[in-house]
């Protein structure tokens, strides 16, 4: 969120997401991405350009959308 001018906004966007496309990064959107991780929503579900992942003391497993009997 910002109060600046939307163009304003979206140039540093782009120009974080170039930056991270030249380090190697190959995420869709990688910039949106990672902001979605630093929200704290469900504090140990995050969204990933895998989708949702669950973060325990064992690492990552990913979370189902769907729940089966």
């Amino acid at each position: 969120m910002s109060d600046a001018p939307f163009e304003e906004v979206a140039a540093k966007s782009k120009e974080i997401s170039e930056h991270l496309a030249k380090a190697g990064c190959t995420m869709n959107y990688a910039f949106m991405t990672l902001s979605l991780l630093a929200l704290v929503v469900i504090p140990d579900i995050r969204l990933s350009d895998k989708g949702l992942v669950r973060i325990g003391e064992q690492g990552f497993e990913k979370v189902s959308l769907f729940v089966t009997d």
